[in-house]
């Protein structure tokens, strides 16, 4: 019978998986010593400062607005004033002024479909005279032939 204190007998195949073993601690344990002596000693990164975002003045805005209309509606008083000092002098009410604006507003209208009307009858007379010569130009076998 076997004795049960009876060593066991190492194969060297138990003795390099034991070295593996070995080995990997010792780079595990290394690696470990490495990151910890990195971070040791350093201060905290300081954040990035983010510059506040800006806020709009809506009252700045809408007083900005306010005079800007008031200055164009003062220049259009002014030049209304020009043009028929008279009658804008009696009567200077939005209503006034809102009329005025209308009738510059018609004129230009009719001022602009009258430069329109022109230029197309002018485009008109061009293209007739250019096929009246183009016409001219043609043979009297061209001509039968069109």
């Amino acid at each position: 019978m076997p004795s049960p204190f009876r060593r066991h007998r190492t194969s060297q195949r138990d003795m390099i998986a034991l070295g593996g073993w070995i080995f990997a601690d010792l780079l595990l344990g290394l690696a470990m010593l490495f990151f910890t002596a990195n971070t040791v000693g350093q201060p905290p990164p300081t954040p990035t400062p983010v510059p506040p975002t800006a806020t709009p003045n809506l009252l700045a805005t809408s007083q900005a607005t306010i005079a800007a209309l008031s200055t164009a509606q003062a220049a259009a008083a002014v030049t209304l004033a020009e043009n028929d000092r008279e009658a804008t002098v009696a009567a200077l009410t939005a209503e006034a002024l809102g009329a005025q604006v209308a009738r510059s507003n018609d004129e230009l209208a009719t001022a602009a479909a009258r430069a329109t009307e022109d230029a197309y009858l002018r485009l008109q007379a061009t293209a007739t005279a250019e096929a009246a010569q183009a016409v001219a130009a043609m043979s009297a076998a061209e001509r039968a032939s069109a």
